[in-house]
């Protein structure tokens, strides 16, 4: 199996205001999910490690999920445009965003 970056998308979770830190769903496509998930969701976080950097995944990201892509997509965000997606967001407005936005996709 092979995993590229601009096949992965995301969507937030809920932005935890103590911690500073929110969880995320990353979405995989068209592949079933029932290999090694172990393995597969650490090239995951290789893959955002080299977008954000280690200091920045690890500031911003409590945890994240692997899942399959929903069929409502509404919402969803390419995993390359995740440093976009956090610089272009802070505090009160990341937990607005989020529940916005997963409420789009349940």
């Amino acid at each position: 199996m092979r995993l590229k970056a601009y096949e992965l998308t995301f969507l937030p979770l809920e932005y935890h205001e103590v911690s500073h830190k929110f969880g995320i769903v990353v979405f995989k496509k068209n592949d079933n999910l029932y290999c090694d998930t172990k393995t597969l969701q650490q090239a995951i976080f290789i893959i955002m490690q080299d977008i954000v950097g280690e200091k920045s995944l690890y500031q911003n990201i409590n945890f994240a999920q692997l899942e399959q892509v929903p069929d409502n997509k509404d919402g969803v965000i390419k995993l390359y445009d995740f440093q976009l997606f956090l610089s272009s967001l802070n505090g009160a407005e990341l937990n607005n965003y989020f529940l916005k936005m997963w409420e789009t996709v349940r």
